[in-house]
């Protein structure tokens, strides 16, 4: 659909119905896919923590879910949020107040779509 809009010049929105931490965190993990040729594995090792922009702590391998280790469906998650960067705007179900750290972090990303956060 987002290509369809874009052939077209009409504003494509995405409703994205996880949390913004989550986008963050695909988010990042998708820029390191693309950083390290498609080899994303060595950052997801189970003993390994890394920092993700608007987070906290650091998170841990052993976390992660598991799809990001099989091949296909790393592709997969990966194109998706590229995708995601193709779209006018990404509304996400959170509000500011809860995640406002986050949520400012998304200007850290190259080439991000503006995100909207309110109660959908």
């Amino acid at each position: 659909m987002i290509d369809v809009a874009n052939q077209f010049g009409v504003p494509s929105y995405v409703f994205f119905t996880a949390s913004a931490g989550y986008l963050c965190f695909t988010s990042h993990l998708q820029e390191l896919y693309d950083q390290h040729n498609k080899q994303s594995h060595p950052f997801l090792r189970r003993d390994f923590q890394f920092a993700v922009p608007g987070f906290t702590h650091p998170v841990s391998g052993k976390v992660i879910p598991s799809s990001y280790f099989t091949p296909n469906s790393e592709w997969i998650i990966h194109e998706g949020v590229r995708r995601l960067r193709e779209s006018s705007g990404i509304l996400i179900n959170t509000f500011s107040e809860l995640e406002s750290k986050i949520i400012d972090s998304f200007s850290s990303f190259s080439q991000f779509s503006p995100v909207y956060a309110g109660r959908f």
